[in-house]
């Protein structure tokens, strides 16, 4: 595998995932924008329906300009020329390299992360998005030779820091239930990921991360074929402190590098019965029974009734949410109130 292949990073957000970038992005070869860049979650899904109802001119049209006029890349200090990156799509397109909307859209989100790479004389370039994780498999399949850093956090902090900015009602209309439904998906994905693609794939924990940052640090570039920089953990490459990147939990903490207190857990910011439904949530999928994710053992929690469950899942008006809650109630109730172990041997 060349050394000089892209690099992204995903995880569900309020998870690390902008400490991850200003990491990786204060590396000397690396490019990664400086804020977040919502080519696939958002820009590839708003117009992959587009595709074979429209010609290819106007779908690349349609894409660069969602690029273009999106609030990230305006405020950006730094930007490719619009210019230079049709260029670059005009050369793709000679090469008849556009066969499907997934193509079409990796090569016009390429082209525009290698001229903004040029752009800042680098060797390489990355591309930082929450929720990239469910992208994964297109990402992988159409940049071959690229590797993917999945960043995650305990759940009861994640949910902690969402809830504080006031992102529960806002992205999780149905409340915790839809929001423990959401983090299961994305760190299933990732485990099932890093076990397809050992060699592309890796996960980090973020609390891990925070506390021994030098040695992740050293770990990941050699995983990435990175030089290990002091400039790294020191977060020099980060963003430039426009209100737009005050959206994560280090941005004040970035003239003394990495702060292991912004990753301690919020539990007081839950009820009990809050707590114990996000701890149930990491007992219910493949990665936590395999060992991936070892944070709570169940057995220490005693089954309480399930009505507050049950009442959740009837508020909840979203099919998928309700099926989620069923699912989760038939594993509680099952589970054995004695000597069970959920990670096997792995415990």
């Amino acid at each position: 595998m060349p050394d000089n292949y892209p690099i992204f990073i995903g995880g569900m957000q309020r998870s690390g995932t902008s400490l991850m970038r200003a990491m990786l992005g204060s590396n000397s070869r690396l490019a990664i924008f400086e804020w977040d860049l919502q080519m696939w979650p958002v820009i590839y899904s708003q117009h992959r329906e587009m595709w074979g109802k429209s010609g290819i001119d106007e779908i690349q049209d349609a894409l660069l300009e969602a690029i273009y006029t999106s609030e990230k890349v305006v405020c950006a200090v730094k930007r490719p020329e619009r210019s230079l990156v049709e260029a670059c799509i005009r050369s793709k397109r000679a090469a008849n390299e556009f066969t499907s909307m997934e193509s079409l859209a990796a090569g016009v989100f390429q082209c525009f992360l290698d001229s903004y790479r040029d752009l800042l004389d680098r060797a390489r370039w990355g591309l930082k998005t929450p929720e990239n994780e469910f992208y994964s498999s297109i990402i992988l399949r159409e940049f071959p030779d690229a590797k993917f850093v999945y960043i995650y956090r305990n759940i009861v902090s994640a949910a902690a820091s969402t809830k504080k900015i006031g992102w529960m009602p806002y992205k999780y209309p149905y409340g915790l239930l839809q929001y423990a439904m959401h983090w299961n998906r994305s760190f299933e994905t990732a485990w099932e990921n890093c076990a397809r693609h050992p060699d592309r794939y890796v996960a980090v924990c973020y609390e891990l991360l925070t506390e021994f940052p030098d040695e992740h640090l050293k770990l990941l570039c050699a995983f990435l074929d990175l030089p290990y920089e002091p400039a790294m953990l020191a977060l020099a490459g980060h963003g430039n402190g426009d209100p737009l990147a005050k959206s994560s939990s280090f941005d004040d903490q970035t003239d003394q590098g990495v702060n292991p207190q912004i990753a301690k857990r919020k539990i007081h910011d839950f009820s009990e019965e809050e707590l114990q439904l996000l701890r149930l949530v990491t007992t219910m999928n493949t990665a936590t029974r395999q060992g991936f994710y070892k944070e709570y053992n169940p057995a220490a929690f005693p089954l309480q009734s399930l009505e507050w469950l049950v009442q959740a899942s009837v508020r909840g008006q979203n099919a998928q949410v309700r099926r989620f809650a069923l699912e989760l109630m038939r594993k509680i109730s099952r589970r054995p109130q004695a000597g069970w172990n959920p990670f096997g041997r792995c415990g």
